[in-house]
């Protein structure tokens, strides 16, 4: 199947006209956060990022035994005092060991996720954003993922596929409410990055002069609000081989698997 969908992502690559905005609204703070932490965040588990709307409660960087348990990863009102009407993100992050040599521009990152409208306190119309990052030595790749159904008139906006500099928004085929499990997917192959959702392919964007992504250095999985993680895996894309999975089954641990 992870070779079937790069056969099917080229064939689009080559028979599709992908137009591309090199300036575009700045995404959303799922997509960019970032937080400035004295923690050393490691290669051999998950770490999860808390980050406020409005500064209130402070964004904060959170061990694997806040948010592992029941057999997926959360950061929910168990861990953190949220306060209903903060629209923050949550984000989950693996740095890759240094002594995994991972090419970046050939590489399937799968998670199989959920954002339901109930996921937080506050209401679903602020979205229920999901995305996937990938981060390398010299540049990165995401997707992000909204609801089609928010009211927010800027919202689909934020349905974003992006390779360095070169991005699109409004993809509407990244426009939907993973109300129960599926998973999301983003691939780099032959100098582009392909989005699929439950093996479905759904879109595709090429380099066009970016540089390479080189060694992988980082992966994420990020949310608007509470989104739930059952498993991630990340495979070679060009040989489907499998590199790491981690399934979140041990309560309080992550327990990444390297192959």
């Amino acid at each position: 199947m992870k070779n079937f969908r790069t056969l099917l992502a080229a064939l689009c690559f080559v028979t599709t006209f992908i137009a591309c905005k090199k300036e575009a609204a700045p995404p959303r703070e799922a997509v960019v956060a970032s937080v400035a932490a004295s923690e050393a965040v490691t290669g051999d588990r998950w770490w999860a990022d808390y980050i406020a709307f409005r500064g209130y409660p402070r964004s904060r960087r959170f061990a694997d035994h806040f948010f592992v348990a029941n057999g997926y990863a959360r950061l929910y009102t168990d861990t953190v005092a949220i306060y209903p009407s903060n629209y923050y993100s949550t984000v989950f992050r693996l740095r890759v060991p240094a002594s995994r040599n991972i090419n970046a521009d050939s590489i399937t990152f799968e998670a199989h996720v959920k954002n339901p409208s109930n996921s937080s306190q506050y209401i679903p119309f602020h979205g229920r954003d999901i995305g996937l990052k990938i981060i390398g030595e010299t540049d990165s790749a995401l997707i992000n993922n909204v609801t089609p159904d928010s009211i927010r008139s800027d919202a689909h906006d934020y349905a974003i596929m992006q390779i360095g500099s070169n991005r699109i928004d409004n993809v509407t085929q990244l426009q939907y409410l993973f109300e129960d499990w599926g998973t999301l997917i983003i691939q780099t192959f032959n100098n582009g990055v392909v989005a699929y959702r439950d093996d479905q392919y759904l879109r595709g964007l090429p380099y066009a002069g970016q540089p390479l992504l080189g060694r992988l250095k980082e992966l994420s999985v990020s949310f608007k609000g509470s989104g739930y993680i059952d498993w991630v895996k990340l495979y070679n894309s060009a040989t489907g081989e499998l590199i790491m999975s981690e399934d979140f089954n041990i309560d309080g641990q992550s327990s990444v698997v390297w192959y």
